[in-house]
């Protein structure tokens, strides 16, 4: 099964957008983020639909779809994003930013997921910290100011790297999906 042009062709083009806005200001940082996201989106739901996860709901399918497609062991010894994991739950346990936990009351909840020897809960709590934030800021919850980008800019590397990974192995796999963990 192979993806389709149209598809391929869409992932180009959300990927050259997304290059266009830099990450030193609010509004291009933000546009960046929406952008790396949105073909997150697409991605995570097309491997939710083609390796047959039948992962309900946004939020599970967008930490999971990844995880089962890529393999936590594979994200975790990405260098980029290894390295924006320790900046986004540096930033989070410095207070300078707070996430939201809808599962505990503990602010550290999601920065000990990072820091964690296992490899699923790493990958776990980085995408829960990044969904997280994606929330905020499609509903109006983030405030539009410079000091955002300290957390977005992270963020970003890490949806840009985990997109390009997807993409890549979809190309490497032609679309087989044999390799689909659950």
């Amino acid at each position: 099964m192979q993806l389709h042009q149209d598809t391929l062709d869409f992932c180009e083009r959300w990927r050259q957008k997304g290059a266009k806005y830099s990450m030193d200001e609010p509004p291009d940082c933000f546009d960046r983020f929406f952008t790396a996201f949105a073909l997150y989106n697409c991605l995570y739901n097309e491997v939710n639909r083609r390796c047959h996860l039948r992962l309900q709901g946004d939020k599970n399918t967008a930490i999971a779809a990844a995880k089962g497609f890529l393999t936590s062991k594979v994200i975790v010894v990405d260098k980029i994003i290894h390295d924006c994991s320790i900046e986004i739950s540096t930033l989070i346990q410095r207070n300078e930013f707070y996430v939201w936990n809808e599962n505990s009351d503990s602010r550290s909840e999601p920065v000990k997921n990072l820091r964690s020897p296992n490899p699923d809960e790493q990958v776990d709590g980085l995408l829960k910290i990044i969904y997280g934030i994606r929330c905020n800021m499609f509903h109006g919850e983030k405030e539009f100011v410079a000091r955002q980008c300290k957390i977005l800019t992270p963020c970003i590397r890490v949806i840009e790297k985990l997109n390009d990974l997807i993409i890549e192995k979809m190309k490497a796999d032609g679309l087989s999906w044999a390799t689909c963990q659950q």
